[in-house]
């Protein structure tokens, strides 16, 4: 009996499997997860064909052909405590039967599980299932249906063998042929067809009815549809012949062309002789992966108002320059998609995430509405609508790059710092969001505008909020613990420290989100934002250049207006060497402050050896000689910080021996002053005296 029930439940998972399941065909980089961008090539990803995947598109393709299956059991392990279940005598003989159908009696077999079909059937709710089941395997085809009656009727099924039977009845079709109709359905079988085109109708929809429940049937219908295409010749013809014929071979053009581009162009030569083909709509977006639009827009006009229709249209309008109404067809399709996944489904179809209108962003996994509604966003920039395309990038959460860029370099600060103002729930991200802070790329934004005051109730962070209250403290000249030097050092070592501070933690308090800064990535990567594309040997093809229909003068002119100074990767650590050199300029140039303060400059250019040698010039033509010249170029913590107090008392020593000096002069001048009116009375007495005699 335990063998019985294995190989039962070993047909629950893999009836119906056609073929061996290929391996993925497609990679993951290696590296961060760089989330993906449509901005980076805009005209491709509002002209791109569509990329439904296979799998999702399986669990719609018998809707309409059929009505719609109960809601059977999925099981791919074997419940708990299954086997004990049942009464005496349904357990008896279905253990019989199984006996008998391993030991190869196979009529013996089936007279034990009809024995078990023909009990009351309050005596036989838990085993009818298996045994229809079996009699199936056995050869008796409508048991299959059988087992989907059963279970409808509320007979147990545990082991979720109405689903399986699906596949099973589909595979003995393909099998031995037959011209039936299923489950009492009229119209599957069109009347006239040969036998092999029967034997495919209905083997294709039973598939497509397993598939609605996220099991093997999209497997098998992927490879029927690979056997269908590579064959060709009359299988073909009569395939594309059948409603569900003519709806897998579109999905597979639609999806999986790739893989066989040549068979696959061929099998829609056959397919647009059919201008009543079941599904136009993924016939269209078939025929537009393939760059045939003039037939893409022959089957799109006959298309329902779908999701996929409404979006290829957009495409072509898209494609014709017409913005409007590419606009407005994005915003109907954006609606008409499901926001959640229409059904869930425990295993995938190879490679390919099993949810309805799902698709691949970048190695993610996102819903066509959450896509769709990325587009809008690229359209609408194309459209000068900048905060609308905000928004439409903020809701999805997966586009951040982009709303980044239209956060960053696109809106002026003040239209930014209204946007985030009055979307809070948009510019903070939450526990369950992937969305970064918005409010800290506008803090970011108003440090580089100088505008550090503003800048500072925007910091959610405690720690690069209290960076930020100090650095402007520096700047307007009030931080008490520097009140006490004289003017200049003063001055010096309030820029020093803002020196020190946007060094240490410039990422942080006005670093860019993407280039050149990449705080997006914690500064450690850069991502390619222009379109390239690079091959296995590292070799770079740039981009085409993107048009003015998508990429505006007026967004050029935002563009080149919010860039940061200097457009530098890193660019914080040259705002932090230049403040360090105005702190130099403040300071003797032969003190030992002033050579600290070149050297703690040159370990903020470590890694441009250009400006790292540029201030190692000027410490060599200006500067005395110190210990520390080793340290030049290496990093700032390699530098000794410049004493600014000794500095200061060294400077009040100066003035005092110089007072010294002055004095001692004053006074030998005072005496020398004094001999000399001494002397010149003397003088003038002797000659009054001469005079007088």
């Amino acid at each position: 009996m335990h063998r019985a029930l294995s190989l039962l439940l070993l047909s629950v998972i893999s009836i119906g499997v056609l073929g061996v399941a290929v391996g993925s065909d497609r990679a993951e980089a290696c590296g961060p997860g760089f989330p993906p961008s449509l901005l980076s090539q805009r005209e491709q990803a509002l002209t791109a064909a569509l990329d439904e995947p296979f799998a999702a598109l399986t669990r719609q393709m018998a809707d309409g052909l059929v009505p719609a299956d109960p809601p059977f059991v999925v099981v791919s392990n074997e419940p708990d405590g299954v086997r004990d279940r049942g009464g005496d005598e349904e357990r008896r003989l279905y253990d019989d039967g199984a006996r008998r159908f391993h030991a190869g009696d196979g009529e013996g077999a089936a007279r034990a599980f009809r024995a078990l079909l023909a009990l009351p059937e309050e005596a036989r709710r838990h085993r009818s299932t298996w045994a229809a089941f079996m009699l199936g395997r056995l050869g008796e085809t409508a048991r299959f249906a059988e087992v989907r009656s059963l279970t409808a009727a509320g007979f147990i099924d545990e082991l979720g063998l109405a689903v399986a039977s699906f596949g099973a009845e589909a595979r003995r079709y393909l099998s031995i042929g037959s011209n039936v109709i299923i489950d009492g359905v009229p119209g599957i079988v069109l009347d006239g067809l040969p036998a092999v085109a029967a034997d495919d109708a209905l083997a294709l929809l039973l598939y497509a009815r397993q598939a609605r429940y996220g099991v093997d049937g999209g497997i098998s219908l992927l490879h029927l549809a690979r056997q269908i295409v590579d064959g060709g010749g009359a299988r073909l013809e009569l395939v594309a012949n059948t409603p569900i014929g003519q709806r897998l071979l579109a999905t597979y053009a639609a999806t999986r062309a790739d893989e066989r581009p040549i068979n696959t162009n061929a099998a829609l030569d056959v397919l647009v002789k059919h201008d009543d083909c079941a599904w136009p709509e993924q016939l269209a977006a078939a025929l537009y992966k393939q760059g045939r639009m003039d037939d893409a827009r022959r089957f799109v006009a006959k298309a329902p108002t779908t999701p996929t229709g409404l979006w290829v249209r957009a495409r072509l309008a898209m494609r014709a320059g017409n913005l409007d109404e590419a606009n407005t067809l994005l915003a109907a399709a954006s609606a008409a998609f499901p926001t959640v996944p229409v059904r869930a489904a425990p295993v995938e179809v190879e490679d390919e995430e099993p949810q309805a209108f799902w698709y691949y962003e970048g190695g993610d996994v996102v819903s066509g509405q959450r896509r769709l509604s990325a587009e809008r966003g690229v359209l609408a920039l194309a459209r000068g609508e900048y905060v609308f395309a905000l928004e439409r990038f903020l809701e999805q959460d997966l586009w951040w790059r982009d709303a980044a860029h239209v956060a960053e370099r696109v809106l002026q600060v003040d239209e930014l710092k209204q946007f985030v103002l009055t979307h809070p729930r948009l510019a903070t991200p939450t526990t369950t969001t992937n969305r970064p802070n918005l409010r800290a790329v506008l803090a970011r934004r108003l440090v580089r505008e100088g505008r550090l005051d503003e800048a500072i109730g925007f910091f959610d962070d405690p720690e690069i909020a209290a960076h930020a209250r100090r650095l402007q403290s520096l700047r307007n000249g009030t931080a008490p613990d520097l009140a006490a030097l004289p003017d200049d050092v003063r001055r010096a070592a309030r820029l020093f420290e803002q020196a020190e501070l946007i060094h240490r933690f410039g990422l942080e308090l006005q670093g860019t989100e993407l280039g050149p800064d990449w705080s997006l990535f914690g500064g450690w990567y850069e991502a390619d934002d222009d379109g390239s594309s690079w091959d296995d040997d590292g070799n770079r093809t740039p981009p085409k250049p993107q048009t003015t229909t998508v990429l505006t003068l007026d967004e050029q002119q935002r563009i080149a207006a919010s860039a940061p100074v200097p457009s530098r990767r890193f660019h914080y650590r040259a705002v932090a060497v230049a403040l360090a050199e105005q702190a130099a300029a403040l300071v003797p140039t032969r003190s030992r402050a002033w050579a600290a303060i070149i050297c703690k400059a040159s370990g903020y250019a470590n890694g441009d050896d250009v400006e790292v040698q540029r201030l190692w010039q000027l410490y060599v033509k200006n500067g005395a000689v110190v210990d520390f010249t080793a340290a030049f170029g290496s990093t700032r913590s390699a530098c000794p910080a410049p004493d600014f107090e000794r500095l200061a008392e060294q400077q009040r020593q100066q003035r005092e021996q110089r007072l010294r000096r002055i004095g001692t002069v004053v006074a030998v001048a005072a005496i020398v002053a004094v001999i000399i009116v001494i002397t010149v009375l003397g003088v003038r007495r002797r000659r009054r005296s001469s005079s007088a005699r």
